[in-house]
């Protein structure tokens, strides 16, 4: 049978987005069935290729959801809060059509939780601060700057017309400028104390 395009593999499957299968040819479990080809050089998928189950086949196969059954003590040591959180980002990122493993799920709770409690140590410490935070500081210190940078011409425009000299003009923006920026880092030093 000739090679189809992913989209087409989609369909031919009953899969509703082609998602899962560009995520097993990323990760190479679809190595065997890629054949060259496609428009603009993409590959395409060989629905039965010689020696080797249908695609059909092979993608049940490894698609197949597992029975998940969870000892009771095992889920009352866990913080719902947390499963919530992890469970959402794991839906969130999955395609349609695909189910992870036990041992998957379990690996990207554990991965969530030992990340929570990476963030929450650093957050005791003071090394980590919202971002909200960040951001109003960051356009405080930017309003800040911009006021002063537009604060220069009504500054300088009487002494700079009244001077003749490109030297005392340089001297002049240069000294007024440097006075800008020393008074903005004086008061983000203060800021900080």
């Amino acid at each position: 049978m000739p090679a189809v395009s992913f989209s087409e593999a989609a369909a031919a499957l009953g899969h509703r987005s082609r998602s899962s299968l560009y995520r097993m040819r990323d990760d190479g479990r679809l190595s065997d069935y890629l054949r060259p080809g496609g428009r603009g050089g993409a590959a395409l998928l060989e629905l039965e290729p010689e020696g080797l189950p249908t695609l059909r086949e092979w993608v049940r196969d490894t698609l197949q959801p597992q029975a998940v059954t969870t000892p009771t003590a095992e889920l009352a040591a866990v913080d719902p809060q947390t499963v919530a959180r992890g469970l959402a980002e794991l839906v969130a990122g999955l395609p349609e059509d695909a189910i992870p493993s036990l041992s998957t799920s379990r690996e990207r709770r554990e991965h969530y939780r030992a990340e929570l409690a990476r963030l929450e140590a650093l957050q005791r410490r003071g090394e980590l601060v919202p971002a909200a935070e960040v951001a109003a500081r960051w356009f405080d210190h930017g309003r800040t700057i911009r006021d002063s940078l537009m604060a220069l011409p009504h500054r300088l425009a009487p002494q700079l017309a009244a001077t003749r000299d490109t030297a005392e003009a340089f001297r002049l923006l240069d000294s007024e400028i440097r006075a800008s920026l020393w008074a903005l880092s004086e008061q983000e030093g203060a800021g900080r104390g």
